[in-house]
């Protein structure tokens, strides 16, 4: 598909045409999927934002209206399943007293419900969220020290990680798990729904990864993946735990 500015322009048109007669859910659901399949066929994002932002439907879509059926979007509620599922993770981590890392993205917000308690047994390990032109995160944080922990808490870090730096990240963060530990961790679904959304309009540049990606990378790094889609089927949230020769799930002889 094209997507220069005068070829998605009559979209565009279209799209405004059904906002501005009220038809807001209507409206977002064709842009959304126009965008998605834009990102499928490896369209330049930022033709497409620029030509977006340019065009009259670019304010349209900060009306109220058309922001709040656009927060239905399916990535939109997976992140906040993200968020809800690691915080409750955590917190029952802390409260069995486990060694914990927590791996976040630049601002600690797993931490929040824990706030003013002691916290001897978590640590925390921040990474920057990489720009469109930014340089990826370091393999494992430097700062996040060498373990043993019970649990690897890593939300969204493979949203910055191509195939190869994830399993290289989850290679490493195996080595620093106790003898009963677990890695957990979530990634987006390759196409998942409004991802071009989550690309063009919110300017998200995330690397996605499919359920084999992850059992491939576990497998390598001597891990037993436990997996599940949320209910949008945009997010795979993951528990990775050291296989267990002695165990059925261990494959025994």
């Amino acid at each position: 598909m094209q997507n220069n500015t005068q070829t998605l322009a009559p979209q565009f048109d279209q799209i405004l045409g059904e906002l501005t007669a009220g038809r807001s859910e209507r409206g977002i659901l064709q842009l959304s999927g126009m965008l998605d399949a834009l990102m499928v066929d490896g369209s330049d994002r930022n033709a497409i934002r620029a030509g977006l932002l340019s065009h009259p439907l670019g304010k349209a879509l900060n009306d109220p209206q058309a922001a709040r059926v656009a927060a239905s979007l399916g990535f939109v509620g997976a992140g906040e399943t993200r968020s809800l599922l690691a915080r409750d993770t955590l917190e029952q981590a802390w409260q069995r007293g486990e060694q914990c890392l927590i791996i976040s993205a630049c601002d600690g917000a797993e931490l929040e419900r824990l706030a003013g308690r002691d916290l001897s047994n978590l640590s925390l390990a921040l990474f920057a969220i990489a720009s469109a032109q930014g340089a990826p995160p370091p393999v494992f944080p430097a700062c996040a020290g060498a373990g043993p922990f019970d649990l690897i808490l890593a939300p969204a870090f493979a949203d910055q990680s191509d195939p190869a730096a994830l399993e290289q990240f989850i290679a490493a963060a195996a080595m620093r798990l106790a003898q009963q530990g677990r890695l957990v961790l979530s990634a987006f679904v390759p196409g998942h729904l409004g991802c071009g959304w989550q690309a063009i309009c919110f300017g998200q540049s995330v690397h996605c990864h499919d359920e084999a990606a992850l059992r491939q990378a576990a497998g390598q790094a001597g891990l037993s993946p436990r997996l599940f889609r949320d209910a949008s089927g945009c997010l795979i949230w993951a528990e990775l735990r050291a296989i267990d020769i002695h165990s059925q799930d261990g494959g025994r002889p």
